[in-house]
């Protein structure tokens, strides 16, 4: 397979934790075991996810539609922790506050013009917030995967959260 093709939706996440807070108790739940992908499901589209050297790898797939490698436990109150490694033309993101689809969905939102609109997704499509992880720029920002085709809405263009994402 063509290296270019491959080289620019490839994540390595290496550490995915979260920090929970359950009736006053602060707990860190680990997500991934460093072995294997028990507890992970894949949805949406077709790329594929492996456990190369204790770290997830992600490997795009020509022409398959957005490809999102989801826990299968879901949690209220959160911290979510996590390392990437980024390739220089990589647009990916995580998603938090998420859902899937059970069957085919039409959200109205407005567009600018203030008239509403409908987007329709698909059963088995992820969709909700997402922080955007782009080397080269727009990492930290906040958008409505899916639902809204919008520019991120979440920081300000020009604010050192925007900002504070090191290639």
């Amino acid at each position: 397979m063509n290296k270019k093709l491959i080289a620019p939706l490839t994540v390595a996440i290496l550490l995915l934790s979260l920090h929970c807070n359950s009736a006053g108790q602060d707990n860190w739940i680990s997500l991934f075991d460093g072995e294997t992908l028990e507890g992970w499901t894949v949805h949406s589209g077709h790329a594929t996810y492996r456990v190369e050297d204790g770290a997830i790898v992600g490997q795009a797939v020509k022409n398959s539609p957005n490809t999102f490698l989801c826990t299968d436990r879901e949690f209220s109150d959160f911290i979510l922790e996590f390392e990437v490694l980024v390739d220089d033309e990589l647009n990916s993101g995580v998603q938090f506050r998420s859902h899937i689809a059970p069957q085919e969905l039409v959200f109205w939102f407005r567009n600018g013009e203030g008239n509403y609109q409908p987007t329709t997704i698909p059963a088995d499509r992820v969709y909700g917030y997402q922080v955007e992880i782009a080397a080269g720029g727009g990492s930290g920002g906040v958008y409505d995967e899916a639902r809204r085709a919008m520019t991120p809405w979440w920081p300000e263009e020009d604010s050192k959260e925007r900002n504070a994402f090191k290639n």
